[in-house]
């Protein structure tokens, strides 16, 4: 019996969830959606132009696929950021939130195996150094920030990671770097509902940090003033 030739909705059907987990598409894929429009016109979304020529179809294709990486790539590196702040060894500054962290050997074994997956569209290849094996307790935190800046340089500024370094800084004991992150943070949101949602979003990030969330909250209100030392 002859298998017949899937369609062209199920082709796109068999590429989200591959970009969404960060892998590059196989050679195959990247051949049938530069040659179909169907194809091109889902993955563009509704309302969107898809590409006029195979080579644009498979440059779309491409610049998706490293989105995704990128995102999934960011998202390890804030749990690597966790993971070592949480490290055995480190229990007076790892309060109970901070200890559900998955280990470091862990993420690191997703991370090697995403990076090998991605080649030479690894994002990593150029970014600041960060802590590619486990780092001694004394230095967790300094280590958990480099990967919130490695993640940063991936994926572009985000306020959750910018909450995230805040937490970090009061965590090291830093509350005037936590401060000027946080005076950064209000003035790009401005007053009102964004800003409400900001100071919501903190109380979440400071529990995942083992930080009392009054703390970050608190820096939010009054940046100016909690940015000097």
């Amino acid at each position: 019996m002859t298998r017949s030739t899937p369609t062209a909705c199920t082709r796109a059907r068999t590429l989200r969830p591959a970009l969404r987990a960060g892998l590059a598409p196989d050679a195959g894929l990247l051949r049938h959606v530069a040659t179909c429009p169907r194809c091109r016109a889902a993955l563009l979304g509704p309302g969107a132009a898809p590409p006029e020529t195979a080579s644009a179809g498979v440059g779309y294709v491409l610049a998706v696929a490293r989105a995704a990486a990128a995102v999934r790539i960011a998202a390890l590196l804030e749990d690597l950021a966790r993971a070592c702040a949480a490290q055995v060894g480190a229990a007076e500054a790892a309060p109970a939130g901070v200890a559900r962290a998955r280990p470091v050997p862990e993420v690191l074994a997703d991370l090697a195996a995403l990076r090998r997956r991605l080649g030479a569209q690894d994002p990593l290849r150029d970014a600041p150094p960060w802590p590619a094996a486990a780092p001694p307790a004394s230095s967790r935190l300094e280590a958990a920030r480099a990967c919130l800046l490695a993640a940063e340089h991936v994926e572009g500024r985000r306020a959750s990671r910018q909450l995230e370094l805040a937490a970090c800084a009061l965590a090291a004991h830093d509350r005037a770097g936590a401060g000027a992150v946080c005076s950064a943070l209000v003035a790009a949101a401005g007053r009102g509902a964004s800003r409400s949602r900001l100071v919501r979003r903190a109380e979440l990030v400071a529990r995942a940090w083992g930080v009392a969330p009054h703390e970050l909250t608190a820096l939010l209100r009054q940046p100016q003033r909690a940015a000097c030392n």
